[in-house]
């Protein structure tokens, strides 16, 4: 075997849980990594490498304890409005965490809290896409795309004539599609104005045009906010037209309606550099406006048959669909995501926070009524795989863990809900191990780390890649009312958890 660690089967990967230390009393703030481990067999006088296999972890932990004033080492750190250092209670570390305050973020998109507008479930951990590409994703697939650069303003390249109530840009149009892209500016010298997001529909001159589309669009801003952007080109604008355009504190709306040999469309921005959109496409019969006005006849026109994203330049599409139903279908169609920063970098070396920088988790000092939780999102980005859950490097006699509680259990749609100790019951999703924490610890550590096999939220033992991006969560509390618990003052248990993966292709799931 040319594996680097120990040895495993071919076309295993095992990964360490080394995304940071869940700081229950003693970590503080940090960023993870993970380690990756090679997945080779060699053979007599050759090496057979077994088809890729990458599956990479995020995570948000928090914990409920010491209050921030009597123990501020327990928490991450933010800065309040006045601009000042304060506790962000109760989040302790989280990775990806691009700004430092223990929440989950990518490039400015918070991922964790209240206000997040996409799930952890959602962090773009597999992408590839280089500088300057942004990271699109619609109906399991995914996509880079560069953004279209030009001299001209996005009023000239959108080439709005107002005689004709239309787009003349023939280049950036499609019969009965569709369109969209994002524009940047070429300001000279290297730089580039703010991008915009164009939305073109349908193609001048098409004697069987016209059609019916809204688009709704929300997501992270970073930077700004939503009533910041403008509808900078309405196409078309004014009162005498039938077209709806509207800005809210949380997303942007656009309701089209228009009739053959015509285009119609618009420009939303400007966005800032760092920003991930979700785009809901109502088109056809599903648009706010369908069925309205004389200057569309659905029984005679086609409507909008195709969705279409451009890439770099008007000639470069990518089809997200070709075979829409037609002027009256009902073509409610799912979310198109654009990132503007993608990617997990996991680090060669397993990740450690806390004083000792040793275990994953570390309890010290804890008191009855104390609760945390980590959660994990786990990303199969290549090929399907298998994966358990597993726990390593803990004293299985450890009198804490007698009276500390523990499970892991699945999270569906990856937002905990569980929000201290008084809500330890209030969840939902399948658990997969649960009772004290030596309980916990010796099942996760069973099959020498291999640990508990997970499943899918619907139940599936092999993972497909991106699109089951599944969420674990390794919860604990120290109940109240135990008896002897003096027993405990002053113990501490620390260890790892983690995850292995096998590809499903050529492997039996119950097979170590």
């Amino acid at each position: 075997m040319t594996d680097n660690n120990e040895p495993f089967g071919l076309s295993r990967r095992k990964i360490l849980g080394g995304m940071g230390a869940i700081g229950v009393a003693s970590v503080g703030a940090g960023l993870g990594t993970t380690a990756y481990f090679s997945d080779q067999e060699e053979f007599t006088g050759n090496t057979l490498t077994a088809g890729t296999l990458a599956i990479k972890v995020d995570w948000q932990q928090r914990y409920w304890g010491a209050p921030p004033e009597v123990r501020p080492q327990d928490y991450a750190t933010t800065a309040n409005e006045a601009g000042e250092t304060v506790s962000n209670y109760p989040h302790v570390n989280a990775f990806p965490d691009d700004s430092g305050d223990g929440e989950q973020d990518l490039g400015g998109v918070v991922y964790a809290g209240e206000n997040a507008v996409f799930s952890p479930a959602e962090i773009p951990a597999c992408c590839d896409c280089v500088d300057g590409e942004y990271y699109v994703t619609y109906g399991g697939d995914s996509h880079c795309i560069e953004p279209i650069v030009d001299e001209r303003t996005a009023e000239e390249f959108y080439d709005d004539s107002r005689d004709d109530v239309s787009s003349l840009f023939l280049d950036i149009q499609r019969e009965n599609g569709a369109v969209l892209f994002l524009y940047r500016q070429d300001l000279g010298g290297s730089e580039l104005g703010e991008p915009r997001l164009f939305f073109v529909l349908d193609k001048f001159g098409n004697d069987d045009g016209g059609g019916y589309a809204t688009f709704t669009v929300e997501g992270d801003l970073t930077d700004v906010v939503w009533e910041d952007l403008e509808w900078e080109i309405e196409d078309d604008p004014g009162a005498d037209s039938a077209d709806e355009y509207s800005i809210s504190s949380t997303e942007a709306t656009a309701s089209w309606i228009w009739g053959d040999n015509r285009t119609d469309g618009g420009v939303l921005g400007s966005l800032t550099e760092d920003f991930a959109l979700r785009i809901n496409p109502d088109l056809n019969g599903a648009a706010a406006l369908s069925g309205g006005t004389s200057t569309f006849d659905p029984t005679v026109d086609v409507g909008l048959t195709s969705l279409v994203v451009l890439s770099g330049d008007p000639e470069t599409e990518i089809v997200l669909e070709d075979d829409l139903g037609g002027p009256m279908a009902d073509d409610d169609l799912g979310d198109i995501v654009i990132h503007s920063e993608c990617g997990l970098e996991m680090g060669e070396e397993t990740a450690a926070f806390g004083p000792n920088a040793e275990s994953l988790i570390e309890l010290d000092d804890v008191k009855p009524g104390d609760s945390g939780e980590v959660t994990f999102s786990l990303h199969v980005c290549d090929n399907p795989a298998y994966i358990w859950m597993g726990a390593t490097g803990f004293d299985a006699e450890s009198v804490l863990g007698e009276f500390v509680r523990a499970r892991a259990r699945l999270v569906p749609g990856c937002l905990n809900e569980v929000d201290g100790f008084d809500a330890i019951d209030g969840y939902d999703g399948d658990v997969v191990v649960e009772g004290t924490l030596n309980e916990v610890l010796a099942a996760l550590a069973d099959a020498a780390y291999q640990g508990v096999a997970l499943t899918t939220e619907d139940g599936d033992a092999c993972f497909d890649p991106i699109a089951d991006s599944t969420c674990v969560a390794f919860e604990w509390w120290f109940p109240i009312g135990q008896e002897n618990v003096n027993d405990a003052q002053g113990e501490s248990v620390s260890f790892d958890v983690g995850f292995y993966a096998e590809q499903c292709r050529h492997n039996d799931q119950n097979v170590a």
